[in-house]
């Protein structure tokens, strides 16, 4: 299922009471693609603009979703402004060589990230 608007107002009015939030198992797809059950790539940006201003958020999964590259793109932006979450999963994501470069480019300025799981992904010797 797509990401529940209510979830992302309450991320981008920084609900005091959403500290940890689960949106594992999803699985990003384009638009057009059995869009009852998965989460796009437009969830991905929605998610992505939410996180940029929040205050509260500490914990994210995001695993199993197959976001891939494309998605990590989406998501590391937001990483890099983001001074709350303290915990990030991304695991089983697909995630190759190409976004944990772009992953790790954009965290370069990140202070409050210290938790970030990548298990399970397409990660090679180049994105090591």
């Amino acid at each position: 299922m797509p990401i529940d608007p209510t979830i992302l107002r309450r991320i981008r009015g920084n609900d005091p009471t959403l500290t940890e939030l689960d949106l594992s198992n999803i699985e990003a797809r384009e638009e057009e693609e059995e869009e009852e059950i998965a989460m796009t790539m437009g969830d991905l940006t929605s998610l992505a603009d939410a996180l940029r201003t929040n205050t509260t958020l500490t914990e994210l999964d995001l695993s199993n979703n197959g976001i891939g590259d494309e998605g990590v793109r989406v998501l590391a932006g937001a990483l890099r402004t983001n001074t709350t979450l303290t915990e990030l999963d991304l695991s089983d994501n697909g995630i190759g060589d190409e976004g944990v470069r772009v992953l790790a480019d954009e965290l370069r300025t990140n202070k409050t990230l210290h938790t970030l799981n990548l298990w399970s992904n397409l990660i090679g010797e180049e994105g090591a």
